[in-house]
């Protein structure tokens, strides 16, 4: 059977949908599901049909037999309408809508599933992957300590003093791998904003004069610029400054890559808890209002603003004085905001007068949702803009330049390389090519003292000659070129298998919600042990494994993953990672581990029971982002119908209800958009979004509740109710097993 049999099928379906049926759009949405259908097997098709990968020809074959079965049907329909003239009866019209869907979702299904079969080669992975997932340990990370410190607190009754939830890894001091600026480098942009920080500290007489004129009295110091061009850097060397004179109240590194870190839901909470490790007086504020309204945390950024810092730090001021402290924001862009404004910055235009005497340094690149916060008159009027693309070039080369300077001799004195290296012309065009990007000199260097190679003189050479990509007016054209670069030399030859491979773990490791350790990864993708290590053995200068297999991998740099992700700049097809199809791998993941939950999973206590914490929290989240393909649609026919109820226990264990919240509806939202076969599917995850919200307060107690407390009291008719009156624990049941 040849393609054509599937796609003649196909348009003969529609030339008789487009006789009988009135609804232009369902024609016009089949058009365009035919059009990508056409563009996908054009792309991907040999002329021979025998030579193309098994797991396709099944599909074609699939799609003929749903194609052949929706023809008979319509023809029946047709015939039946000569016979009595009805098509134009409400029940026929229903008819033809049904079989119009059928068809659509039949296209999908091929089109997704073959995608995902061409760009991860799913077929020759399929039985390593499903072996793995016959060893996958079941496990949730952390959660042990977690419900210590619950158990710990309830030990310590009245007196204990409540705390924000906040995120421990924001600290700028709780990740190693953050590095300050080389001693003579940054120096003129370190003394501006010192200087702004701490007007009348003794250590600016050793820095050169400040960049700009900066108005003191402004409460807040803005940093911008392009990634790459070293903001995080002086941001950690800032907070170091300030920390060494018991300057520093609060700091906050966003990351991206992180699930807390990129939380802004957490960024006002946390900075208000180190505040509370700054000041005795204003932490007891703080844990008057919590007492008051223990929610009070979980409302928007705005109020939480309002509420845990700047009312604390008028009460205190009030009577008696806040020590004069800064704040550090790093990094603001990479937290998780869809808003058209960032709610970070809508809050304090609404707040910043009230928040005596704290200094706020933020950093950012210059995003349209941050520009247009720090845009708003409130907040533009107490900002001062410290922009690093109008920090003189010369300024920056020089760094640059001393950087690679310092950097590099260390390696010619670790290689014992005798002569003058590198050369001048090698500096410069190395210099050159940096293109005022202080992440190219960190890569380059990386690159070129890798110890696999063992062979800096050449590797320096193959980076110098490096092909620049097509777009050459590209600000970052010489760092798509060194990123490509050491992919290639990485990768030289790169077959089907190690394609896929890589794509699937490393396209993991970008797109995925929070970190994880080699271990977590190769638990959640279903791979042997070792294969993550395996597969980045070659990629130490862009990416970090630490050697720990429960400590996160992390990528050297953000715009590694931009690069990654975006097809204008990674041109190879090798190393592109597309997002939807990566999120598609990620959803049907974590679907397939979330089968395994169950009723009272953890035994009221044992945490063994308990599967992935990252499928839990970030199911939604990928799936959302995904192209749903017929595998993750019946994966999530199955979770809705038999663990929705075990989902919320979980997330109650977890301490995070609100993933439901939040998730759910944008569920929902990527459902809608699709020819889906009739299910309630929608409905149950609607009534799941409803009891998570309604019944909030009593699930974040007690992940018992699901059963004993929620379920016997919604009302009779929703489905949610129906599908789960078996799972409905009474009380006397569930006191006699924890007795």
């Amino acid at each position: 059977m040849s393609r054509s049999g599937a796609l003649g099928g196909i348009l003969a379906i529609k030339d008789v949908l487009e006789k009988v049926s009135a609804n232009a759009d369902d024609i016009n949405a089949l058009t365009d599901y035919m059009e990508k259908l056409n563009s996908m097997v054009d792309m991907s098709m040999s002329d021979d049909y025998k030579s193309c990968p098994q797991a396709l020809q099944t599909r074609i074959e699939d799609l003929r037999r749903d194609v052949d079965a929706i023809s008979k049907d319509i023809i029946n329909l047709r015939s039946q309408n000569r016979i009595t003239h009805i098509f134009t009866t409400k029940a026929t019209s229903g008819k033809i809508q049904e079989h119009l869907r059928a068809l659509m979702w039949a296209i999908h299904k091929f089109i997704v599933g073959g995608t995902l079969e061409i760009e991860m080669a799913v077929d020759e992975l399929h039985a390593a992957i499903q072996d793995g997932f016959g060893h996958m340990d079941i496990r949730f990370d952390g959660l042990g300590q977690q419900v210590q410190n619950l158990e710990k607190r309830i030990e310590l009754g009245d007196d204990y003093v409540p705390i924000p939830r906040y995120a421990r890894s924001a600290r700028f001091d709780s990740n190693s791998n953050r590095i300050v600026c080389e001693e003579t480098t940054r120096l003129e942009t370190l003394a501006t904003v010192y200087h702004w920080i701490k007007p009348g500290d003794s250590r600016l007489a050793d820095l050169p004069t400040d960049l700009v004129q900066q108005p003191t009295e402004r409460r807040v110091l803005w940093l911008d610029g392009p990634a790459g061009t070293g903001k995080s850097t002086i941001a950690q060397t800032t907070a170091e400054w300030c920390e060494a004179v018991g300057y520093l109240g609060a700091s906050f590194f966003c990351a991206r890559d992180s699930n807390e870190c990129s939380n802004v839901q957490l960024v006002f909470p946390t900075i208000a808890y180190q505040l509370g490790l700054y000041s005795v007086d204003f932490r007891d504020r703080v844990a008057d209002v919590l007492r008051a309204d223990p929610d009070i945390q979980n409302t928007s950024a705005s109020r939480q603003l309002q509420k845990l810092i700047a009312e604390p730090l008028r009460a205190v001021n009030s009577s008696g004085a806040f020590p004069a402290c800064a704040v550090i924001i790093d990094a603001l862009d990479e937290c998780k905001d869809d808003q058209a404004m960032s709610v970070i910055l809508k809050a304090l235009a609404h707040y910043v007068g009230d928040l005596d005497p704290l200094k706020i340094f933020i950093t950012s690149r210059p995003l349209q949702h941050i520009t247009g916060g720090f845009g708003m008159t409130e907040l533009k009027d107490n900002t001062q803009h410290l922009a690093m693309n109008n920090i003189s070039p010369g300024i920056v080369t020089r760094d640059i330049t001393q950087y690679l300077q310092k950097q590099l001799a260390a390696v010619a004195h670790c290689y014992d390389i005798r002569s003058s290296w590198p050369s001048d012309d090698e500096m410069a065009a190395l210099v050159h090519q940096a293109n005022r990007l202080f992440i190219f000199a960190a890569t380059a260097v990386k690159f070129v003292q890798d110890l696999r190679y063992s062979d800096p003189e050449a590797q320096l050479k193959a980076l110098l000659r490096s092909r620049l990509p097509t777009s050459t007016t590209s600000p970052y054209r010489f760092l798509d070129a060194l990123y490509t670069e050491v992919l290639h030399t990485a990768f030289p030859e790169i077959d089907r298998a190690l394609k896929a491979r890589l794509k699937m773990v490393l396209g993991s490791i970008v797109l995925v919600r929070d970190r994880l350790s080699p271990l977590s990864l190769e638990v959640l993708l279903g791979l042997e042990r070792d294969t993550v290590r395996k597969t980045l053995r070659q990629l130490h200068s862009l990416v970090i494994v630490p050697e720990d297999d429960n400590d996160t991998i992390r990528l050297i740099h953000p715009s590694f993953q931009d690069f990654l992700t975006d097809g204008l700049r990674c041109k190879d097809l090798n190393f592109g990672i597309h997002p939807k199809i990566q999120h598609s791998i990620l959803a049907q993941h974590c679907l397939r581990t979330l089968q395994d939950l169950q009723r009272d999973i953890c035994e009221i206590g044992d945490l063994s029971k308990l599967n992935d914490e990252s499928a839990c929290k970030h199911w939604a989240f990928h799936l959302g982002n995904a192209e749903i393909s017929e595998d993750i649609h019946e994966l999530l026919k199955v979770f809705v119908a038999e663990h929705l109820l075990h989902w919320l226990e979980a997330l109650s264990l977890l301490g995070d209800i609100g993933v439901a919240i939040e998730g759910l509806p944008v569920v929902r939202r990527t459902l809608r958009g699709l020819p889906l076969p009739a299910s309630n599917i929608l409905s149950l995850l609607y009534d799941c979004e409803r009891i998570a919200r309604q019944f909030y307060p009593c699930l974040s107690v007690s992940c018992l509740q699901v059963y004993f407390g929620i379920i016997p009291f919604c009302p009779t008719n929703i489905g949610l109710r129906k599908q789960y009156e078996h799972e409905v624990v009474s009380m006397h049941s569930l006191c006699m097993r924890v007795n």
